[in-house]
């Protein structure tokens, strides 16, 4: 995957631009570095030291996401970088 673009917002925090073109998830990173993922009726969460490392680590997420998006039955194992995720059903 290509590298993503992001767009920084007005009221602070990142949203993932158009031309990323990541159509099967949405992410943002929040003012306190939160990196938001929002997959197949999940929502994945993990905070980190600072934006830039959000936006690489979003980068990984990206890509075994997209993997996992072209399966049609989802396993639940999302082998995501890093530990301390939050998973929660949206």
């Amino acid at each position: 995957m290509s590298k993503m673009t992001w767009l920084k917002l007005k009221d602070g925090g990142y949203k993932l631009h158009e031309r990323s073109n990541v159509t099967w998830c949405e992410m943002d990173i929040s003012n306190d570095n939160t990196l938001t993922v929002l997959f197949r009726e999940k929502i994945f969460k993990k905070t980190f030291s600072s934006h830039k490392v959000a936006i690489n680590v979003s980068q990984t997420v990206a890509d075994r996401l997209g993997i996992k998006s072209r399966l049609s039955k989802d396993d639940g194992i999302y082998n995501l970088p890093g530990s301390d995720w939050i998973i929660n059903d949206s």
